[in-house]
């Protein structure tokens, strides 16, 4: 093969891996390859109804056709448990989902710049790189910018460190705010407490030095603090919740954001309503997420019904097997 006879097996690897990278791929051992993970060719941010998605056993050939508007829809996954935004190469192929009358889904695919609902009554097939229409109408068309796909691409690539976003808890206290972690957008700082809050217990307040910045009684679920704290643009703060006998219950972080950023993100704050686009309000929700500002993101994901479960949610790229 090309004219040499390698008798190492070791040489064989260097060259077939040096050919790799001349043809745009590489080789990591013989005979292994690895594809280099590329953006979505399709993206699933909306399901509406209750469509069913099942995976049709495999059928003995026959010369018959079926009558898919006929066929008993037998039981599956209710589409309700699935996330949003989602890139569609992370469904299984051959995945078809059921749309009864008043069922949609909607997808966004990059190489068009465009947003596709397909409605039901309708069967719809989830292939390698794209959604096939087996029976029903063909799905309604809508441009959109491309900035969206930027967006998606570069919060599927992030992620968050492990308890960012979630309400800590301890002993059957919750801090409901500020999340875990989370970006303010304001410098009026308001800690909400639920659950069993023991009496007498402070919140402390450390600076980025570490040192003590704030001792505050906490009296009640509501947590306020006066304008002498005098909170500033970019500052971050490490809490903790002790008990005035001793004893920590529970420690976090927060911080406030820049006063640019802040206001750049605010600048784009988009109505909370109905009326609003329902990808408009994704991409924006997206932006919140990545920078951390989880309250305002869980009120965006609330109002579009894209789960708050992170666990569901894609983290990195599918694998060149899934695609």
């Amino acid at each position: 093969m090309l004219g040499v006879q390698l008798k190492s097996r070791s040489w064989r690897g260097v060259v077939i891996w040096v050919l790799g990278l001349v043809f745009g791929f590489v080789l990591i051992g013989p005979g292994v390859a690895t594809v280099p993970a590329q953006p979505p060719t399709a993206w699933l941010i909306q399901i509406t109804g209750n469509p069913q998605l099942i995976l049709p056993p495999v059928k003995a050939a026959s010369k018959s056709k079926v009558d898919l508007k006929k066929e008993t829809v037998r039981p599956g996954t209710k589409t309700s448990s699935l996330p949003f935004a989602k890139p569609l190469s992370a469904l299984y192929q051959g995945y078809e989902i059921v749309l009864k009358a008043r069922d949609s889904v909607t997808l966004l695919i990059p190489s068009s710049s465009t947003r596709r609902v397909y409605r039901g009554p309708g069967r719809l097939k989830v292939k390698k790189e794209a959604v096939s229409v087996r029976w029903g109408d063909e799905p309604s068309v809508f441009p959109i910018p491309v900035s969206y796909f930027d967006t998606l691409d570069a919060w599927l690539d992030h992620s968050h460190t492990p308890k960012a976003g979630v309400a800590i808890a301890a002993e059957g206290m919750q801090v409901l705010a500020p999340l875990n972690g989370s970006l303010l957008l304001t410098r009026n700082v308001e800690f909400k407490l639920a659950g069993l809050v023991p009496e007498d217990s402070q919140l402390i307040l450390y600076g980025p030095d570490g040192k003590r910045f704030w001792t505050q009684m906490i009296e009640g679920p509501d947590v306020e603090f006066p304008r002498s704290a005098d909170f500033d643009w970019g500052q971050r703060f490490t809490w903790e919740i002790r008990k005035k006998t001793g004893g920590r219950l529970a420690r976090g972080d927060f911080a406030i954001a820049d006063e640019s950023l802040a206001s750049h993100l605010l600048s784009q704050k988009l109505p909370l309503s109905k009326s609003t686009p329902h990808v408009d309000l994704l991409i924006y929700g997206l932006k919140l997420d990545m920078v951390g500002a989880f309250h305002e993101t869980e009120e965006v994901f609330e109002l579009i019904g894209m789960t708050h479960d992170r666990s569901r949610w894609p983290v990195g790229r599918p694998s060149a097997s899934t695609r």
